[in-house]
């Protein structure tokens, strides 16, 4: 092969940068692993520069002609300038693993691949191509933009109807206080926009007029109630009952953690590298989800060191206050999980644990316990048949450091918790404003009057 666009054309389709649009119009990326290019094939025409100014057959227009199998493919594979050889682990992992990273053009269900694909027998080898039925998740748009469009309105509507409950302790002197359910109100409130205390004052005037809340509180009210752990118990409490409207739909639920950035920092003297050091404070959010809707269903907040920041240590209790309001058939988890007493208390509320052993777990021979049961389960590849819905946790976590950012304003330790917290509640009715529009389904405030019984 001696022409050196051709050549190049076939790096590229060997590459897998060759998509299908239309019948006769192909987007082809460059061989400097660059923009795209869109190719004619009709008209032989490219809009790349030697396309366009030159006039030429490109390398683009000839990776097309080689996916097509109008040019034949060489039987040797190093021959042309570029090749590396077989790829790197790092280019299996946007598509997973067992296929080559390559672009794809959606029609439906349908997406057309061209380039390099792997076999079922595992070797390397080139298809011009080859279409594949692949599950894809539709989107229901009309009510997803209406969703969107429409949260700002309903989320301080929502939150209201979850706040109005929070109990008043009884006053017989001084001057009248402002409600806690309005000073809890303006925590929340200021969480979800993220803005800082003094800034959203403003922003409190339109669920003022709107009779959501009695008042507008002063921003050092708003400071000082961020601080007190009453409040904690309060958003803990909500944060499990927000979601109660969705609970004929979660049925399996996954459990982990993630950290929260603070604006303090630890100094420490290192031996090893002679010489002071320091990193940013975070703070630890423990939290269990459905894998449905990824409603946040219980969550805990710890310190980012020490044994109170072990994963492990929070299965039990966010399981046990799930299965108070919510029927949990799996609980999936990750490997930090593992234990013979988290093993047994799920199988004490019900549930199926969905946790892969560690490698270096010892089996000596199958018990019948809770335990004895998860290990046998685990030499079933079958029982892993859902575990991927696992990383619903991890896109809930996602969700929340992009939308209510992922760090902690706040310095006070308490205040910290309550505005972790405050994100995560957040979130929850973030959720069900999708479901409002998405499947015609109400928040239940049915348990939001259980807040009166609270200390006050």
């Amino acid at each position: 092969m001696t022409d050196k666009n051709k050549e190049q054309g076939l790096f590229i389709t060997r590459r897998g940068e060759v998509v299908r649009l239309s019948e006769d119009s192909w987007s082809v990326s460059s061989s400097s692993r660059g923009k795209s290019f869109s190719v004619d094939l009709g008209r032989q025409t490219c809009t790349c520069r030697p396309g366009v100014v030159l006039l030429e057959k490109c390398a683009h227009i000839y990776a097309v002609d080689f996916a097509l199998g109008h040019i034949a493919m060489p039987d040797e594979y190093d021959d042309y300038p570029g090749y590396q050889g077989e790829p790197s682990h790092g280019e299996y992992s946007h598509h997973g693993y067992g296929e080559w990273n390559q672009e794809r053009a959606y029609s439906g269900n349908t997406q057309t691949v061209v380039g390099r694909v792997k076999d079922a027998g595992g070797t390397q080898g080139l298809s011009a191509t080859s279409d594949k039925e692949r599950k894809t998740y539709p989107q229901n748009w009309p009510a997803y933009n209406k969703a969107q469009t429409r949260e700002a309105i309903d989320f301080p509507e929502i939150l209201s109807r979850f706040i109005s409950a929070v109990p008043e302790p009884t006053q017989h002197l001084g001057r009248p206080r402002i409600p806690r359910a309005d000073k809890a109100f303006a925590c929340v409130f200021k969480v979800y926009h993220c803005w800082s205390m003094r800034r959203i004052s403003g922003l409190l005037k339109t669920p003022f007029d709107k009779e959501y809340i009695g008042c507008i509180p002063h921003f050092n009210v708003i400071i000082d109630w961020m601080q007190s752990p009453e409040l904690t118990e309060i958003l803990l409490y909500l944060i499990t009952v927000s979601g109660l409207s969705l609970k004929h739909i979660e049925h399996t639920f996954a459990i982990d953690g993630t950290g929260l950035s603070t604006s303090r920092f630890v100094r420490w003297r290192s031996d090893k590298y002679k010489r002071s050091m320091k990193r940013r404070e975070f703070i630890k959010v423990h939290a269990i989800c459905g894998v449905e809707t990824n409603i946040i269903t219980a969550a805990a907040i710890s310190g980012w060191i020490g044994e109170e920041s072990h994963d492990t240590n929070y299965f039990v209790p966010l399981l046990e206050r799930t299965a108070k309001y919510y029927g949990v058939e799996h609980i999936l988890a990750d490997k930090a999980y593992l234990s013979r007493v988290n093993a047994e208390f799920a199988e004490m509320v019900g549930a199926v644990p969905v946790i892969p052993t560690k490698i270096n777990t010892v089996i000596t021979e199958i018990e019948n316990t809770a335990w004895g049961r998860l290990i046998e389960r685990n030499q079933d590849e079958s029982a892993f048949s859902r575990y991927y819905l696992r990383g619903n946790i991890e896109t809930v976590f996602s969700t929340i450091e992009r939308l209510f950012q992922k760090h902690i304003r706040t310095a006070h330790p308490v205040a910290q918790v309550n505005e972790a917290l405050c994100k995560l509640l957040c979130h929850n009715i973030v959720v069900l404003i999708h479901e409002r529009y998405k499947n015609g389904i109400e928040p239940d405030y049915s348990l939001v009057e259980e807040l009166k019984l609270f200390s006050v």
